[in-house]
């Protein structure tokens, strides 16, 4: 995408739990250097992904949340946790229930 759409400033948006297992990822390291990430709160996953291994190693690129909307103009890698209206819904289960 960011070579069909060279100036196109993107984010990553997701939920915290991707933070968590964010290491584990094939590619996961060119991902986090690649593009700004802003990930949601979800429902009992805060602590463990502000302490995942990607939180503690990438701690000094974290916007304050209160300054989320930067992450369009930053350079990679940045990231943010983003607090809101929480949710139990799973995508996967969402997309499962959908397609039966």
């Amino acid at each position: 995408l960011q070579k069909q759409y060279a100036g196109v400033n993107f984010v990553l948006i997701c939920g915290a739990d991707l933070l968590i297992e964010l290491h584990l990822w094939e590619g996961g390291e060119e991902l986090i250097s690649t593009i700004p990430i802003c990930a949601f709160a979800r429902p009992g996953k805060q602590s463990a992904a502000l302490t995942s291994p990607f939180a503690k190693t990438y701690e000094h690129c974290r916007v304050n949340e209160s300054h989320a909307e930067l992450l369009a103009v930053k350079d990679a890698p940045a990231w943010t946790l983003v607090h809101g209206p929480m949710s139990d819904a799973s995508s996967t289960a969402l997309r499962a229930a959908r397609s039966s």
